[in-house]
């Protein structure tokens, strides 16, 4: 037990982290109030409560299978964009990338919006993602997150002007707002998949 845990007035449970003196815990409220535990578990009942933290807690929240989709072209998207640039850190100035053997090259590559994923129109468009390694997408001074107007001007010097303007426009598409339909959705999925068999993804 810690210093600061206390017990409840009127039982002998540990209400964990609570500071002061003559607090209840749920257990003890429930039976003055005779609440069923049930309505407890499901709506009302504190994670703190001994007895539902032994009896486990809410219930789960069930994901739609738009919610799943969306969360599948995340990962299809990121492995696209990494095996178009051949697995490699495509901001590799030197040998000090945070990679296999300093070459941008490796597991600890990561996939970089643009435009940031917000923007439905782009936020599944392959042009509209770089690989990194984690020196140029975090960890770094230069870095995409912590640099990101340097970041932008090397990626214009890299690609080029026109790439850029090619996906402004396309992120600025109907006001910058885009809602996808479940078949929208599901053809972005098989381009995706297109793509990183194409390129020797899989």
């Amino acid at each position: 037990m810690k210093k600061k845990d206390v017990k409840c007035k009127k039982c002998s449970h540990y209400i964990l982290g609570v500071k002061g003196l003559g607090v209840q815990c749920s257990l003890t409220q429930r039976k003055q109030n005779e609440i069923p535990l049930s309505n407890m578990i499901e709506d009302t009942a504190p994670s703190w409560c001994p007895k539902v933290r032994r009896i486990g807690g809410r219930p789960k929240k069930k994901h739609t299978a738009r919610w799943i989709l969306k969360k599948r072209l995340d990962v299809l998207w990121a492995q696209a964009v990494k095996v178009i640039a051949q697995n490699r850190c495509e901001i590799v100035t030197d040998k000090r990338c945070q990679n296999v053997n300093g070459l941008g090259k490796g597991h600890g590559l990561n996939a970089h919006h643009l435009i940031g994923r917000s923007n439905f129109n782009v936020r599944w468009d392959v042009d509209n993602g770089v690989a990194l390694c984690v020196k140029h997408h975090v960890f770094s001074i230069w870095s995409a997150h912590k640099n990101p107007f340097w970041f932008l001007q090397k990626m214009i010097d890299i690609r080029g002007k026109a790439w850029y303007t090619m996906i402004q426009d396309r992120a600025l598409k109907n006001g910058g707002i885009a809602k996808h339909s479940m078949e929208e959705l599901e053809r972005i999925e098989m381009q995706l998949i297109k793509i990183i068999k194409k390129e020797g993804g899989c």
